[in-house]
């Protein structure tokens, strides 16, 4: 099988379980699994131990010719659960020659070649990790389980306890996902505002393209507020930290699915995208959203959204509530243990 899965990081995460499942089934037969970018690669390795092949679209002419060679005299089918509707990627697939499973929101399908399966990853009723599972035992008729939340991948040591409180802000996001979330300034009012109430130790998380953000963020934030900024961290490292954390906070972003890893009470803000279909699937979440009939709205042809910031319209002084009462909730549980 050749899995195509060229999305973000997040989609990665989200995709985890069914791949675990597959090879755990299927592991005789030779899996190619194809990413966009090179550093995800050190992801999946991560969330998806196995005997498979991983490659990126973001190398050299001469490595793509090389992948392409490789796929033409590759035995199965491609399996490309998370194809947008653009022509462009699909049209590229077919020039392989392989018999392509892809969703119903595909292009296009061919009788034998480009076979659309009716399932939809913006499915209102199903959240996309079990999407990703749904899809899997539908073509490669495996058997498996739906989840009600993500595996624990990296629990903490129960033994370690925070006297502070420590809270990990996803603040940041990719290009296309800004819209998603509110703005650095909301994230800084925000903290301010529950400095206020109690006192805590906050961690963000960043990387080289998150530079204006973190400005902004530290800009606005109180001087005598603890953070500490967890930059240009790889997956395994952060989330060893992360882990610890008492309470992160986010969108339904990249770095929300990262924080989903480690069994850790969530704070999610919602409202551009429908939080039920592809939040951070976690155990423990409250979740907070704006007020406006428009949302969700999020779309692939939308992805910068309308201008009206309505992330930042999410009452803050009722996200302030619902991360005292998840902290004062969990603080107490892990010293009484």
């Amino acid at each position: 099988m050749i899995f195509f899965m060229s999305n973000g990081l997040g989609d990665l995460i989200m995709t985890s379980p069914a791949l675990n499942s597959y090879l755990k089934s299927d592991n005789k037969k030779k899996t190619i699994i194809i990413l966009s970018k090179t550093h995800q690669i050190e992801a999946l390795r991560l969330l998806v131990p196995g005997n498979y092949l991983a490659y990126a679209l973001d190398g050299s002419v001469f490595e793509l010719i090389k992948l392409c060679v490789r796929l033409i005299f590759a035995r199965g089918p491609i399996v490309a659960p998370a194809l947008s509707s653009k022509r462009k990627s699909l049209i590229g697939l077919c020039l392989l020659g392989k018999k392509i499973y892809t969703n119903s929101r595909a292009a296009f399908s061919i009788p034998g070649l480009v076979i659309r399966l009716k399932m939809n990853m913006y499915d209102k009723n199903l959240h996309q990790v079990n999407y990703y599972i749904n899809f899997l035992s539908a073509v490669t008729n495996i058997k498996m389980s739906k989840l009600n939340y993500m595996p624990h991948y990296f629990d903490k040591n129960k033994s370690v306890k925070n006297v502070i409180p420590i809270i990990v802000l996803g603040i940041s996001s990719g290009t296309f996902e800004r819209n998603k979330i509110p703005s650095p300034g909301y994230f800084a009012n925000f903290v301010n505002r529950l400095s206020l109430l109690k006192n805590c130790h906050y961690l963000i998380v960043s990387t080289p393209d998150d530079c204006e953000v973190i400005q902004e963020f530290r800009a606005n934030v109180q001087k005598d507020v603890c953070i500490t900024e967890l930059k240009n961290l790889a997956l395994r490292e952060l989330v060893n930290i992360i882990k610890y954390a008492d309470l992160a906070i986010s969108g339904t972003t990249g770095q929300g699915h990262i924080f989903s890893l480690c069994n850790i009470p969530m704070l999610v803000f919602s409202g551009v995208t429908d939080f039920n279909q592809s939040g951070p699937f976690v155990k423990i979440v409250n979740t907070i959203s704006h007020q406006y009939p428009c949302g969700p709205c999020y779309d692939e042809k939308y992805r910068f959204g309308c201008g009206r910031n309505c992330m930042n319209d999410i009452n803050t002084e009722q996200a302030v509530h619902d991360a005292l009462e998840i902290l004062n909730k969990s603080h107490s549980l892990e010293f009484a243990d």
